[in-house]
């Protein structure tokens, strides 16, 4: 891009100012022409990294923006910040990047070796025979539950 600065011909670009660290500007203050530095300031914030350029010494507003719209980068100084016309502090975030490291998970199915039987025959063998009598049903009931009977006590 190219830059006019006080009839001077500039050519500078935004990542040439962020590897540089500062940019030097000629502005305009009370009727004398000065020469500025812009130092490169990036700001932590909740919603990323805010890149902008902070003055040391007193510029006024007007070349604040005139400034800003040359570079297209906010400027800057105590409690003033000056942005590019149409564009807010959101156009000039860094999103931080944000990296999740996961354990490597195995996924298995345990296979059995017993081959599947029919449903039919199953539910037949579950069913006690019709044949056993009430003493023999007794008797499993005992070894079942590990319980021996007990003898009548005498008086």
């Amino acid at each position: 891009m190219t830059y006019y600065f006080s009839q001077e011909l500039v050519t500078i670009n935004r990542d040439e100012i962020f590897e540089q660290g500062f940019v030097d500007v000629k502005v305009h203050v009370t009727g004398l022409r000065q020469c500025h530095r812009l130092a490169v300031v990036k700001e932590d914030t909740n919603r990323g990294i805010f890149t902008y350029l902070e003055s040391k010494h007193y510029i006024p507003t007007s070349e604040l923006v005139r400034i800003s719209e040359i570079l297209q980068l906010p400027i800057k100084h105590n409690a003033t910040v000056v942005f590019p016309k149409g564009k807010m502090p959101k156009d000039f975030l860094e999103k931080k990047a944000v990296v999740t490291v996961e354990a490597e998970t195995i996924e298995a199915e345990i296979e059995e070796d017993e081959p599947e039987e029919d449903t039919s025959q199953s539910t037949k063998s579950e069913e006690p025979p019709a044949e056993e009598t009430t003493e023999a049903k007794e008797s499993s009931f005992l070894e079942q539950v590990a319980v021996t009977p007990e003898e009548p006590k005498s008086n």
